[in-house]
């Protein structure tokens, strides 16, 4: 049996600019997607989650225009200098890349959310370059309606049903999902969206990453109720100073399969 995953998710931004060599990669908490709260050096959490025994890492660079793609890779290159934990690269749509420098500087996946709908060919080239299991698929899903439909901060993609991505998804060959409800993301006090949940597995194949809402061990073990195989968070693992190492612990007395650390 796969093991099931504990993912931190670090949405990084940047203190200076890359013209005045100051580029400084932080993490910063959002609620609903909007940034609410600077929090730490990036280099700083990401180690000190991986003490905690992260099983993965998740990094979505929300930079602004004047960070260069070179400034990105040469991010990622000190990030796997540092840690062991495998790294999954976001937020690079911004750039007109092959991206194999992202996998070249220590990425072990990328994941995609804009670019699958304004440019899907590109995408079905890239995962047949580099295979499914490195590319993931990525949305963040909002209730309207009654239904569930991706959603996009800047609007610059239209918005699309849930079973129609999902389509668009298994047509497209990617490995693995990465799922975000934006009504509870930062709002731990929500719970997970399990209606949602269980939307996604009654109509897809694929391995699933589920994050929103969550704030106790309870929720973890409700969400993975509904086989994903991986959870992430960030408000709970930043904010709210929870060792992932105690949730691991809580989650094994519930009997779920996770990575055991010596």
């Amino acid at each position: 049996m796969l093991k099931k995953r504990l993912i931190p998710k670090l949405v990084c931004t940047s203190l200076g600019s890359s013209s005045s060599q100051q580029f400084r990669p932080v993490v910063f908490l959002s609620s609903g997607f909007r940034q609410t709260r600077l929090m730490s050096d990036l280099y700083s959490v990401a180690k000190i989650l991986e003490s905690q025994g992260a099983d993965e890492l998740i990094c979505v660079f929300n930079t602004p225009s004047c960070i260069s793609y070179d400034d990105i890779c040469l991010v990622i290159t000190k990030l796997s200098a540092l840690l062991s934990t495998p790294l999954c690269i976001g937020g690079l749509s911004k750039y007109n890349q092959s991206y194999s420098s992202i996998f070249k500087a220590g990425a072990d996946k990328i994941c995609f959310n804009s670019l699958i709908m304004n440019k899907p060919d590109k995408v079905r080239q890239l995962i047949s370059i580099y295979g499914s299991q490195s590319v993931v698929a990525s949305a963040d899903i909002k209730l309207s309606d009654g239904q569930y439909h991706t959603f996009d901060k800047d609007s610059t993609v239209v918005p699309q049903i849930l079973p129609d991505w999902i389509s668009l998804i298994h047509d497209l060959g990617f490995g693995e999902l990465l799922v975000t409800s934006v009504d509870r993301d930062g709002n731990t006090s929500l719970g997970p969206d399990l209606k949602l949940l269980s939307s996604i597995v009654s109509i897809s194949y694929l391995p699933l990453i589920y994050g929103g809402g969550l704030s106790s061990s309870l929720h973890f073990k409700d969400t993975f109720a509904y086989d994903v195989s991986g959870i992430c968070a960030s408000t709970y693992f930043l904010k709210n100073d929870h060792n992932i190492n105690q949730l691991r612990s809580s989650l094994l007395n519930y009997k779920i399969p996770l990575r055991k650390l010596l």
